[in-house]
């Protein structure tokens, strides 16, 4: 009996293999940033503008595709470009720690908060903005694909 509920429960490679992306191009490039924006917070000189090219590209060949910041996976990456570059205002330097979480958390579990918060805008939501809603994406757990889809509409 022990065997049988043994060979029911998940195997702990199902979560990441679930979250970490790596067939995807965009996770790579999350990933990359992460690792460089923790290298930054540990003290490597050179990671945090190599992380600030490396958004730059990404955010430009988004805009470049889309040509349209409509576009949800494009307001996405200007907007992670443009809190980093917000982190190099002295007074905004927790903005470097609280995107190096972030992203992390990304990577590794496919939460994304930036795209959370850029849901609560009213051009990324059609109904209104409530405490429930406000919690419902605070805490929804993460998603396949796109948060947009699922609690956007």
């Amino acid at each position: 009996m022990t065997a049988a509920i043994h060979d029911r429960a998940p195997r702990p490679s199902t979560f990441w293999r679930r979250h970490w992306k790596t067939s995807k191009l965009s996770w790579w490039g999350w990933a990359t940033l992460s690792v460089l924006l923790i290298a930054t917070v540990a003290g490597a000189p050179y990671a945090r503008g190599a992380a600030l090219v490396l958004a730059t590209a990404i955010a430009a060949i988004y805009l470049a595709r889309s040509r349209d910041m409509a576009d949800f996976p494009t307001q996405l990456r200007v907007a992670y470009l443009g809190w980093m570059i917000a982190s190099f205002v002295p007074v905004l330097v927790p903005f470097l720690w609280i995107q190096t979480f972030g992203t992390t958390a990304l990577v590794f579990v496919g939460y994304c908060p930036l795209a959370r918060l850029l849901l609560v805008l009213p051009q990324n939501r059609r109904r209104p903005l409530s405490a429930k809603y406000i919690l419902k994406l605070i805490f929804h757990p993460p998603v396949e694909g796109s948060i947009r889809d699922v609690l956007g509409a």
